[in-house]
């Protein structure tokens, strides 16, 4: 039994997924070109030096000293080039040591993981052996109340919580220890590809870790081709590779990169592009903290069908021409400065009339861990019907009270429709997460019954539909639909042993 989706919590192996796809061996390959590379420049560095004192030795004037300059300028700089080689090398072992480390950690937590899965299948059967004799030969539960003073029910509840709870505390324990190792690896990997990105000579002449002009364009090029296998031409597609751009919109870039989820749907021409976000619309929204910091940043601003992609907490975009689903979490921030990005929940279906149901679950990695252990996130779960791609789309379904939901539709032709806003509802002293997230979620759109239609035909299994399923849901006790129907999580893009994109595609229903 997979331990984590029985208590509703993280599953550690999609955090282990993160770091288990990088290759160490590639970074290893990385140092090892920039030593070779060091070696070069610094013996072109001593032979213009060596030729600079040569020909100042037998060539004067002022031509011999203007040559025997440059000469040595330009060793000069290939001196400094060499430095540069030297530490870029420095910086990937580090990393890569980093690397082998918290892979190394996250084997070992996922064989846990596995051994946890055993002991609840252990212990669950020994909670079903001692119901049965409790129940003895099917009797009523008020029955046996009423001649024992036992209650099944809570008795049941009791018994199954018991046996249970030890392996929630180990599950939840092993997501923190994971969270905490790869916290650590991303610290070195920002740190060194700081040290990387702030020496000019490298990649171009004025390299740094602020985008030059052009250089934005130039990644989201790149991004949107490694995806489409094409240039982006249209304003849709240059929309798709803004959503594709991992680096976010601070001016510095030293906030972390966006998560970026990509999936593949089958495409429904001329609906266009579908958009939207949750986003928060006041500058600031309460979240303490244990070490006394009161609150974290939103986003201020309003609805805005122009906002940019990191202009959220979290953006969705379906790419119905060319059959591209991409949602993306940007980075949270605290008023202390502390900056974080989460890892959100991405499941997608799609029907053979081309409707695609986006479930989306994340949660603010700034929040105190309790919070997060009680799912407490921004959470929406969508039919998003394209309608054949004959005029505007609709959008229905069921999300969080807050923050703001916005949703939009724009075709290649230009035009634009407003599908969905629902502003967040109105909290004092920015207490919206606090009170609003906690809530189940509450229907939007013009026919909300359109998910739990999708959720009942295609997925009759979910739900809870017994006594005895309604004692053993724990720890999700809000009374929140959303964690009955789930859809499988989708993975992030991952690399082939050919160095291609591999983009997983969404679950068919129907």
């Amino acid at each position: 039994m997979n331990v984590f989706k029985y208590f509703g919590i993280d599953d550690i192996r999609d955090l282990a997924d993160r770091v288990l796809s990088g290759k160490p061996a590639d970074l290893d390959a990385r140092a090892r070109l920039c030593e070779a590379a060091q070696a070069t420049t610094s013996a072109t560095g001593r032979e213009l030096a060596e030729l600079a004192d040569a020909l100042a030795a037998v060539w004067t004037g002022a031509a011999a000293d203007a040559a025997v300059a440059r000469l040595k300028t330009a060793s000069g700089k290939r001196y400094e080039q060499a430095a540069q080689f030297a530490a870029s090398a420095v910086s990937f072992r580090a990393v890569c040591i980093a690397l082998v480390k918290v892979q190394g950690q996250a084997r070992e937590l996922v064989d846990t993981a596995n051994r946890l899965g055993a002991a609840l299948d252990r212990a669950l059967s020994i909670a079903d052996d001692a119901i049965s004799v409790l129940s003895g030969a099917g009797i009523a539960n008020w029955a046996l109340k009423k001649a024992t003073g036992v209650d099944l029910k809570a008795k049941a509840k009791e018994i199954v919580l018991d046996l249970t709870r030890p392996i929630l505390d180990e599950a939840l324990g092993l997501n923190s220890i994971l969270e905490a190792d790869i916290r650590a690896y991303e610290r070195v990997l920002r740190a060194e590809a700081e040290t990387i990105r702030t020496m000019p000579g490298i990649v171009r002449p004025d390299a740094g870790p602020v985008d030059q002009p052009g250089d934005a364009d130039l990644r989201r090029d790149a991004l949107f081709r490694s995806v489409y296998g094409r240039d982006p031409v249209s304003a849709n597609d240059k929309l798709m590779a803004e959503a594709l751009d991992l680096q976010g919109g601070d001016a510095t870039n030293r906030d972390p990169n966006a998560r970026v989820v990509v999936i593949r749907i089958t495409p429904v021409p001329g609906a266009g592009v579908v958009h939207g976000s949750a986003f928060i619309g006041g500058d600031e929204v309460l979240n303490p903290k244990l070490d006394g910091t009161l609150f974290d940043k939103g986003d201020n601003r309003g609805f805005d069908r122009s906002a940019r992609p990191d202009q959220s907490r979290v953006s969705f975009f379906v790419d119905y021409e060319s059959g591209v689903v991409v949602v993306r979490q940007n980075a949270s921030h605290a008023s202390n400065g502390d900056v974080e990005v989460g890892n959100p929940s991405v499941g997608v279906e799609q029907d053979p009339a081309g409707r695609v149901r986006l479930r989306v679950d994340a949660a603010n990695p700034l929040s105190p861990q309790i919070a997060q252990d009680a799912n407490i996130s921004v959470r929406g779960d969508v039919v998003i019907d394209p309608r054949g791609g004959h005029g505007p789309a609709e959008v229905n379904g069921k999300v969080t009270r807050f923050p703001s939901w916005e949703a939009y539709q724009t075709t290649n032709d230009g035009a634009h429709s407003t599908l969905l806003t629902r502003p967040e509802e109105a909290h004092p002293g920015g207490t919206g997460p606090l009170i609003g997230l906690p809530q189940p979620t509450v229907p939007v759109g013009e026919h909300p019954n359109t998910l739990t239609d999708w959720r009942t035909h295609h997925h009759p299994d979910h739900g809870h539909d017994t006594a005895l399923d309604e004692i053993l849901e724990f720890p999700t006790t809000r009374g929140d639909d959303f964690y009955d129907y789930p859809v499988d999580r989708s993975p992030y893009p991952s690399i082939d042993s050919n160095g291609h994109l591999v983009i997983p595609r969404g679950h068919p229903v129907g």
